[in-house]
Order: structure tokens, then sequence, then C-alpha cells
């Protein structure tokens, strides 16, 4: 998750709010898989 949150530092703006909402959306789904 480090590069992760390197990446998203990078952005702003809109991109980052879309991109924060993608993580959190495929956060979810792995902890539904119990990938987490």
């Amino acid at each position: 998750m480090d590069e992760l949150n390197i990446l998203l530092s990078k952005l702003n703006g809109n991109d980052y709010k879309i991109i924060r909402q993608l993580v959190s959306i495929l956060h979810r789904y792995l902890e539904r898989r119990g990938r987490l």
C-alpha cells in the first residue's frame, strides 16, 4: 500500500478524490473476500 500512497500523493484535486473512492471500494471488496 505504500507505493499506492506515494502515487496518490502525486495527484491532486479531482483525480485524488476519484482514486481515493476507487481505493476504498477495492478495500471493501478485498475485505469481503478475506484477502486483507
